[in-house]
């Protein structure tokens, strides 16, 4: 039984092994000079602050997230920097040995010697020569893996596999640690925010040259960001090009234009542009299928990453990497997503939008006040007979809104989708008050009382220092009793304050935190039957009193102009909650006590 399990265990640990061997701590660096005018004159301190800023503000725009695929030729590129820098420092060591071995003749050394000191420079001097036909030797390896690389990567660049075919490739690359044809490897900034200032020995040497590259590779910095300003009137013209290291390279460059109030939209496509570049992404096929019947494709907008796609009936091409996608069409709730696309691969994505439906619901706040409701930007029809609800039309969508009263008190509520319902009643309880000052004003007083407490602490701290000496004293027999008894006193009344003003600092902190939560909407709830059945019967008596001239505190549930136009109601029947109630049929009378009692009189 332990065989077994033992052997299951190294099975195990087998088969693990491919997965966690995935794993990759490999960065690719990327740093951003300070732009240049084009206008040399430029030296006043705005246009040096614009110079500083705009790098700044491309490199936080891109994601910090980005993943760099390395593919053959840049991994080639930086195996073939290194052999070379290899060969350049072996051939300078076989250059100063064989110059060594021909000096020994000028040396006073006799047949033998020189013949074996001459043997021993030969040995050194064939150990580099093997080196460097060793490097050579992996030179010409790394050529023959890279051209093989790109031909098979170059090969069925969208082919669109069964499962089957990708079960057999799994199998086939299971024992393989290069499961891919590329690496992938994070973006990182250099020295954290990414500026890197050019040393004066690289001014005026061009960005492809030898001296450019070595302080590059040196510094870690796969690509460099460099960009020229260019200012006519008000206007900037920002160039940004990027540079790949080793080799030199530029692989990008992108110019946009505007005026200073721009630079943020200005730096954010720029670096747009950038990222498919920077992540070095295969462009990815995804096609769109609509699966509502009868709707016409025309009037359905696909936005990937806010870029609009009228027509995507034969595929869209992006990069691959994360995008956010979107489609929207009149009459219909707008639907998105965002997905990670892996280039090399069709996408297919199957849509079914779901119908706009126009929902009535009424909402209540839970104290009899005045005001209007709002969602989502829509202004809710007041009530008639109570001023402190609303019946609102709405999509079948999350309720953001805020309640106004008549004296321009507001709060915010919410409604969750799942209780947008047809013909619902919601209540709300908002506190209508200014809660910034309340949560300034609570804020205040925590501080307070954490003051209080600090200052308390130090009678603590001087007492108890001043009773534990004497009580040593004392000990030792060289101290007063009472003097002591007094200090340990002074220092237990000290504690007794200190933790007074702890509880007290405690309980403010719970009231500020309270208060500052306050801030978040409210969350809506369903109304409650006994609320509605009490709220139904306090409008059925209003009614009655309000048409016998009997009404007498019913200006604090109604607006008093109301009561004055259904004052001149002699006979007839009233609609409450879609009720008639007759002004005289009933012999029975509702007395309201107050908000939360009622009580039924024969």
């Amino acid at each position: 039984m332990r065989k077994s399990n033992l052997f299951f265990f190294l099975i195990l640990i087998f088969f693990s092994f491919p997965v966690f061997s995935e794993t990759n701590s490999k960065k690719w660096t990327i740093a951003a000079e300070e732009f240049t005018f084009v206008d040399s004159n430029k030296k006043d301190n705005v246009s040096k602050a614009i110079s500083k800023t705009l790098p700044t503000l491309i490199l936080e725009k891109l994601d910090a997230n980005i993943i760099r695929n390395v593919y053959p030729d840049e991994n080639f590129e930086r195996i073939q920097y290194d052999l070379k820098k290899e060969r350049l420092s072996l051939f300078l060591q076989l250059s100063g040995l064989v110059k060594t071995k021909d000096s020994l003749i000028l040396y006073d050394y006799s047949p033998s010697e020189l013949k074996r000191k001459q043997k021993e420079q030969d040995k050194k001097i064939k150990e580099i020569k093997d080196k460097i036909d060793d490097n050579l030797e992996k030179l010409k390896k790394a050529e023959k893996e890279f051209e093989l690389e790109a031909e098979k990567l170059s090969q069925d660049n969208f082919q669109q596999e069964n499962d089957f075919a990708k079960f057999i490739d799994i199998v086939k690359h299971f024992f393989s640690s290069k499961d891919n044809l590329y690496s992938k490897e994070d973006l990182q900034f250099y020295n954290n925010d990414g500026l890197y200032t050019i040393p004066s020995s690289l001014e005026g040497k061009s960005y492809d040259s030898k001296e450019f590259e070595n302080a590059m590779v040196n510094a870690k910095i796969n690509t460099l960001l460099t960009g020229t300003i260019t200012q006519i009137s008000d206007y900037y013209s920002i160039t940004v090009d990027l540079y790949l290291y080793p080799s030199g390279k530029k692989i990008a460059s992108i110019s946009d234009v505007g005026i200073a109030g721009d630079f943020d939209l200005m730096c954010s496509n720029i670096a747009r542009q950038l990222i498919p570049i920077i992540s070095n992404s295969i462009p990815v096929e995804v096609f769109v299928n609509i699966q509502n019947e009868g709707i016409d494709l025309s009037t359905v907008d696909c936005f990937v990453d806010d870029i609009l796609y009228k027509n995507f009936s034969d595929g869209i091409i992006v990069q691959s990497g994360v995008h956010y996608v979107q489609f929207v069409c009149p009459g219909y709730n707008s639907i998105s997503t965002s997905y990670y696309f892996e280039g090399n691969k069709k996408y297919n994505i199957e849509v079914l939008l779901e119908k706009e439906e126009e929902k009535s619901l009424s909402i209540r706040l839970t104290k009899p006040i005045s005001g209007l409701f709002y969602a989502n930007g829509i202004v809710g029809v007041q009530d008639e007979w109570q001023k402190n609800k609303s019946e609102i039309k709405i999509e079948d969508k999350l309720i953001l809104g805020n309640f106004i009263s008549e004296f321009g008190e507001n709060a915010f509520y919410y409604v969750p989708k799942n209780m947008i319902k047809e013909g619902e009643n919601l209540s709300v309880n908002l506190k209508l008050y200014d809660k910034g000052d309340y949560v300034e004003s609570r804020r205040k007083k925590m501080y307070f009382s954490y003051s209080l407490l600090m200052v308390s602490l130090i009678p603590t701290f001087i007492t108890y220092g001043n009773y534990y000496n004497e009580a040593r004293l004392f000990n030792n027999g060289f101290g007063n009793y009472f003097v002591a008894k007094d200090w340990e006193t002074g220092y237990f009344v000290s504690v007794g304050i200190s933790i007074g003003c702890g509880v007290l600092f405690a309980y403010e902190l719970v009231r500020y935190l309270i208060a500052a939560n306050q801030v978040i909407p409210k969350k809506a709830r369903y109304t409650y039957n006994f609320e509605l059945e009490k709220e139904s019967l306090v409008l059925k008596d209003n009614v009655k009193r309000l048409q016998s001239g009997t009404l007498s505190d019913f200006g604090e549930k109604l607006d008093e102009k109301l009561l004055e136009e259904k004052s001149s109601i002699s006979d007839g029947t009233v609609d409450i909650n879609g009720e008639k109630i007759d002004n005289e049929s009933d012999s029975e009378t509702v007395v309201v006590l107050d908000e939360d009692v009622i009580e039924i009189e024969e």
